[in-house]
């Protein structure tokens, strides 16, 4: 269970533990990239989408959003739960500001733990976190 939590909040907090400074922000065009955009698939699969299972214990992602500005900053939000013999045993929502380097429809940041890379294309962000020791996973969100 403790490697679970561990694992939780490595996912909840995906993007989101190294913020550059302002610096750094080049401001993506408003009209394409600004805005809510809604946590839809997790590896292509629908949510809840399961993370890790063991001994009869699920780490599952629910829920998440992240909130693109025009300045170059973004508010993400996951929300996963801890799964036990079918119930739900424990929800965390996460909630991080990032700012991000921008190029285009590309934004990314590296942190300690590896790179995190998006791209938005119409109304569809996806992000694809490759942080070493985890298995690579692609979130997709919708406007």
């Amino acid at each position: 269970m403790k490697n679970l939590f561990i694992l939780f909040i490595a996912i909840a907090t995906l993007s989101l533990l190294a913020c550059k400074d302002k610096d750094s922000v080049t401001a993506p065009t408003a009209d394409t990239v600004e805005g809510k955009y809604i946590l839809k698939t997790v590896n292509g699969s629908s949510l809840p989408y399961t993370i890790q299972e063991q001994d009869g214990v699920k780490l599952q992602v629910s829920a998440g959003s992240v909130t693109i500005t025009a300045t170059g900053s973004a508010t993400v939000s996951n929300t996963a739960d801890i799964v036990s013999n079918g119930a739900i045993v424990q929800t965390q929502t996460d909630t991080k500001q990032l700012i991000f380097k921008w190029d285009g429809t590309k934004w990314s940041y590296a942190n300690d733990l590896g790179t995190v890379t998006a791209s938005v294309s119409g109304g569809t962000l996806t992000v694809v976190d490759k942080t070493p020791g985890n298995p690579q996973l692609t979130f997709v969100y919708n406007r």
